[in-house]
């Protein structure tokens, strides 16, 4: 919707236009699709979180947002972290259903969802995530360049590659 203006001066933000959004993100669909789903543009749903992170102070064409905007958009980006968060909660829930609870057919637990669990989840990826190194041993000749490149630390390799002006097709 372009350009509608609700009471508090938030864009685009009509009751009916966030309960959709704010459903099918608590179903885990994407910003880009739920916005879709609402009839709202993904880059008018970033400017709302945006501003109502505080890193935004103007709207698309300049104007300064109001106090009254800023509030409802606050008060947007606290729904669509809760849908967010709900949504997360329901599904580390039924993962660990699935870990603790015997699959009929089976007989036996899921350890697979338990494990994935742990593996995927931000406060225990670091201990029970696969950890794998590869080393590589070449045979044949290697440049000089080959040679001075493998005595640069990632950083300094990492520096001398954003030097490089490469071409813009890359």
């Amino acid at each position: 919707m372009s350009g509608a203006t609700n009471h508090t001066g938030l864009r685009a933000l009509e009751p009916e236009r966030e309960r959709v959004f704010l459903a099918a993100i608590g179903e885990g669909v994407p910003f880009a699709a739920a916005a879709r789903l609402a009839g709202i543009g993904e880059r008018t749903v970033k400017l709302w979180l945006e501003i109502a992170a505080g890193k935004r102070s103007t709207w698309f064409d300049g104007s300064e947002v109001s106090a009254a905007a800023r509030t409802e958009a606050e008060r947007f980006g606290y729904a669509v972290a809760a849908a967010r968060d709900r949504f997360e909660q329901e599904m580390v829930g039924s993962i660990r259903h699935a870990a603790t609870t015997v699959n009929p057919k089976t007989g036996t637990y899921d350890w697979r969802a338990g494990l994935a669990l742990l593996t995927h989840h931000p406060q225990y990826r670091g201990d029970w995530h696969e950890h794998r190194e590869i080393e590589v041993h070449h045979t044949g000749e290697v440049s000089h360049a080959m040679q001075l490149a493998s005595q640069l630390s990632d950083d300094e390799l990492m520096a001398a590659y954003n030097a490089l002006e490469l071409p813009s097709a890359l």
